[in-house]
């Protein structure tokens, strides 16, 4: 029993030793949190209070009722969600469309950034990286329009290029058919995350 005591007794002050010496090395690089502050205000800001804002999916939202003076419905408009027509189809496209986007998508900035590290020439290889990220700056309406300036069956380059060699059938519109659109979505993301997605961007550079 004096034994516990007396281990007691001497771990107390070991723990307050401890702790001031937490204090001291807080104090000490105080600047190093200051600097640290603007970041977590960032994060709590912009990432976790609005998080609040997912209670929203369980209110039947009013306009001038607002936000907190909703009725609260709990897990009516899922219900509503999952019954309505064509929501198996919906869900089975976007998992569809995930699992193409994870295995066509996301090796392809990488491949690039490994192409782009086999350059030798330096003044090439600048010029190629600057390439890759000018379009960054360019708006997606630029993009949707550039798209559908190459896709139009009536007036796209596709078109254009196949009237050149003869071609006289009809030409597939690839903007609204059924059976490309996965396709198409995929294809067109690659291109638009390669090329405007900054964290891509940043391992083109790396």
């Amino acid at each position: 029993m004096l034994y516990d005591q007396t281990v007691t007794n001497l771990k107390k002050p070991a723990k307050l030793l401890e702790r001031r010496r937490k204090w001291s090395q807080i104090r000490k690089d105080k600047l190093l949190y200051f600097m640290a502050v603007p970041g977590i205000l960032f994060f709590l800001v912009f990432h976790y209070v609005p998080m609040y804002g997912i209670l929203l999916a369980f209110k039947k939202y009013n306009i001038y009722q607002g936000f907190f003076a909703s009725e609260w419905i709990g897990l009516d408009n899922f219900r509503t969600l999952f019954g309505m027509y064509g929501f198996d189809r919906a869900l089975k496209n976007t998992i569809i469309i995930s699992i193409y986007q994870l295995v066509f998508a996301f090796p392809v900035p990488i491949i690039l950034s490994i192409l782009l590290n086999e350059i030798r020439h330096e003044l090439y290889k600048k010029f190629v990286q600057t390439s890759i990220y000018l379009p960054h700056f360019v708006s997606w309406i630029i993009i949707s329009g550039i798209l559908f300036a190459i896709l139009s069956p009536s007036t796209g380059v596709i078109k254009e290029i196949a009237d050149f060699f003869g071609y006289e059938g009809v030409t597939v519109n690839l903007l609204s058919s059924k059976e490309y659109f996965r396709s198409l979505l995929v294809v067109s993301n690659i291109g638009c995350n390669v090329f405007k997605s900054p964290r891509n961007n940043l391992v083109v550079f790396a």
